[in-house]
């Protein structure tokens, strides 16, 4: 038996171009029923989800706050959390006056014009701004307490982090001095100087620091003059 297949090749590829056309429709409109259906999902989630899920948040802080508000002395603790959160800066802001026992010695002249200190009064009053230091002593003669002056007026410190020298002390004045009689026999020169110290050698922020001496020739303290109580020294050149 013979078959003849009477449809051309024209009408064969129209209909199957119409066969992909409805197929690809059929995926377009699903594609975009999900994507409409994610919208819709995501509208409900940002304009109800999320305004229920705030009202639960703010139902529970209430919650949580009045049971704190229950809590006796709550304030106390509190008070107490906000002092230690402060206590590593106010370590830093205190005073380390324990370096004065490394510092002294880098400031004592050698012999003969060492100094033998029988007293040192430190205070520091941050609500004044008054940092100040009371040094008492001996020494053989006035050139020994003019080197010794002279030698903290020179006085410098470094720290890490920090090589370029700073000022120990802002000011110096020698507030005393009278000769007296050794025990030992002869006299010495007993002294009194009132200084202004900068705090930052001291602080315990200011981690290792060193004080130096330049050296340095000044013509008062050449001098054999008990000339300690005004003026200015000048350093040679």
């Amino acid at each position: 038996m013979i078959t003849l297949n009477l449809l051309p090749d024209v009408k064969r590829e129209y209909l199957r171009t119409r066969r992909l056309q409805a197929k690809v429709m059929a995926i377009a409109t699903l594609v975009s029923l999900g994507a409409i259906g994610l919208v819709v999902l995501l509208a409900v989630w940002v304009y109800g989800g999320q305004t229920v899920y705030k009202s639960f948040l703010t139902g529970e802080i209430e919650k949580h706050g009045k049971e704190l508000k229950e809590i006796k002395e709550i304030d106390k603790y509190l008070t107490l959390q906000n002092q230690l959160n402060y206590l590593t800066e106010l370590h830093d802001g205190k005073m380390d006056f324990s370096r004065l026992m490394t510092f002294l010695p880098a400031m004592n002249p050698a012999a003969p014009n060492n100094v033998r200190l029988t007293k040192v009064e430190a205070t520091a009053d941050e609500a004044l701004d008054q940092n100040t230091m009371i040094l008492e002593g001996e020494v053989v003669n006035y050139t020994a307490l003019n080197t010794f002056r002279d030698t903290l007026k020179n006085a410098e410190f470094t720290y890490e982090g920090q090589n370029d020298p700073i000022k120990l002390f802002d000011s110096i004045e020698v507030a005393t001095s009278s000769l007296e009689r050794s025990q030992l026999g002869g006299t010495m020169v007993v002294f009194k100087i009132e200084t202004t110290y900068n705090p930052e050698a001291f602080l315990f922020s200011t981690e290792e620091p060193v004080v130096t001496v330049p050296k340095m020739s000044t013509t008062q303290s050449l001098q054999n003059a008990p000339n300690v109580f005004g003026g200015s020294t000048r350093e040679e050149e």
